[in-house]
C-alpha cells in the first residue's frame, strides 16, 4: 500500500511539473517569450493574451482601444497607413487598462509609427487607475513582474485543457503548421442591427442639464493627463491617433433624456483643449457624421455600429478629414451639442414604435 502511495504521488509530481514545464515552453499568453515557429497559437483571450503580444510580438504600431476597435482589420489599416501592425482591443476597458498596454509595448523597446485609440467619452471620467474587476478575474499575475504568483498562470488547469492541449494536437496531430490567428481574425465578428427602440419611451429632452462636479473635473484631468498625455509626452516620436466615433443617435437621446448631455460635451471640450496641446496628437471626431449616427439600423445598441463605419472612420482619417484643432474644437462641439439638443428625439421613437 505504502509503494502504491509513493508511486501515485510520483506519478502526480511529475505530472505537474511536466504541465508546468508545458505551459513555460508553449506560454501560450506570451508571459516569458514570443510563439515558437513550430506551434500554432489562437489568439483569443484580450485580457490575457493583449499583455503578452504587446511585450513579446515584433510591430511598429497599435491598434487598440474599447469593443469599439475589436472589428478593425489590421491588414485595412496598414495598406492605408503603411504600417505592422498588432490589434489589442479590450473589451469595456478602461483607459488605464488601453494605456498599460501602450506603456508595456514602449518599455519593451517597440518603436511605435502610431497608436490608434479610440475615445471612450463614457470612460473619460473615470479614476485614472481604475481597472474594471465586473468583466470576470483579471489576470494581474500577466501584468506584474512577480514571479511568485506566476503559479497561476502555470499550474492552471483551464490553460492546460483550453490552449495546451489544442496546440500539441495541432501540431502533432493535426500537423498544423506554426503561427497565429491574424490580427484580422482576432476577435472580428459583425455587428447586426439591434432593438432600439422597444425599450424605450418618447420622453422629451430633460429641462435641466447637469454640470460636471468638482470631482468628475478632477477625475477627468487626471485621467487625461495620466493616460493620454504623459504617453504622448514621453515619446514625441509616436504619433498618437485618437477618434471619437460616431455614436448612435440613441445615446445621444439617453443622454439628453436623463440630463448628462450638456455634461458629456463639458468632458469632451475639456478633453480635447488638453489634448490638443501635444503636437503628436491627433483628434479626430466622427460625432458629426449624422447621415451614419441617425441611421439606427446601422447599430447593434446605442455604442456599437456595423463594421462598415470602421472603413469610413480610417478613409477619413487617411485624408485628414474630421480632425480636430486649436482652432475649430469649441466651434464643433457647440455646433454638435446644439444639434443633439435640438434633435426631435419623441418623434424618432414614435416613428420607430
Amino acid at each position: 500500500m505504502k509503494k502504491k502511495i509513493v508511486v501515485f504521488f510520483t506519478s502526480f509530481i511529475l505530472f505537474v511539473a511536466a504541465a508546468i514545464l508545458c505551459t513555460v515552453y508553449l506560454d501560450p499568453f506570451f508571459h516569458y517569450h514570443s510563439p515558437l515557429n513550430n506551434y500554432y497559437y489562437v489568439l483569443d483571450n484580450e485580457r490575457s493574451q493583449n499583455i503578452g503580444i504587446a511585450g513579446k510580438f515584433e510591430y511598429d504600431s497599435i491598434i487598440t482601444g474599447t469593443s469599439l476597435t475589436e472589428h478593425y482589420r489590421s491588414s485595412e489599416f496598414d495598406s492605408i497607413f503603411g504600417t505592422d501592425s498588432v490589434k489589442l482591443p479590450f473589451a469595456g476597458a478602461t483607459f488605464y487598462e488601453t494605456a498599460e498596454l501602450v506603456r508595456t509595448s514602449f518599455e519593451t523597446g517597440h518603436n511605435l509609427k502610431i497608436v490608434f485609440r479610440s475615445l471612450d467619452m463614457n470612460h473619460l471620467t473615470d479614476d485614472k487607475e481604475w481597472v474594471r474587476k465586473d468583466l470576470g478575474v483579471y489576470p494581474q499575475y500577466l501584468y506584474n513582474h512577480n514571479i511568485f504568483d506566476d503559479y497561476q498562470y502555470v499550474c492552471n488547469i483551464d490553460i492546460f485543457k483550453d490552449y495546451l492541449i489544442p496546440m500539441l494536437k495541432k501540431r502533432f496531430v493535426e500537423k498544423i503548421p506554426g503561427g497565429h490567428t491574424s490580427f484580422d481574425d482576432y476577435v472580428y465578428g459583425e455587428y447586426e442591427s439591434g432593438d432600439l427602440i422597444s425599450e424605450r419611451e418618447p420622453l422629451p429632452i430633460a429641462d435641466e442639464q447637469k454640470e460636471l462636479s468638482e470631482e468628475e473635473m478632477t477625475s477627468l484631468r487626471e485621467n487625461v493627463e495620466y493616460n493620454i498625455i504623459s504617453l504622448a509626452k514621453d515619446h514625441p516620436e509616436t504619433t498618437f491617433i485618437y477618434f471619437i466615433p460616431p455614436y448612435g443617435i440613441i445615446l445621444w437621446r439617453d443622454y439628453a433624456v436623463n440630463g448628462d448631455l450638456h455634461k458629456m460635451f463639458e468632458t469632451l471640450r475639456i478633453s480635447a483643449e488638453m489634448m490638443l496641446k501635444c503636437d503628436n496628437i491627433k483628434l479626430y471626431s466622427f460625432a458629426d457624421m449624422t447621415e451614419y449616427t441617425t441611421d439606427i439600423s446601422l447599430y447593434q445598441d446605442e455604442f456599437h455600429y456595423k463594421n462598415e463605419l470602421n472603413s469610413v472612420i480610417l478613409q477619413s482619417i487617411s485624408e485628414n478629414r474630421q480632425l480636430l484643432t486649436v482652432d475649430n474644437y469649441e466651434e464643433y462641439f457647440d455646433m454638435l451639442e446644439e444639434y443633439y439638443t435640438g434633435y426631435d428625439y419623441e418623434k424618432l421613437i414614435k416613428e420607430n414604435k
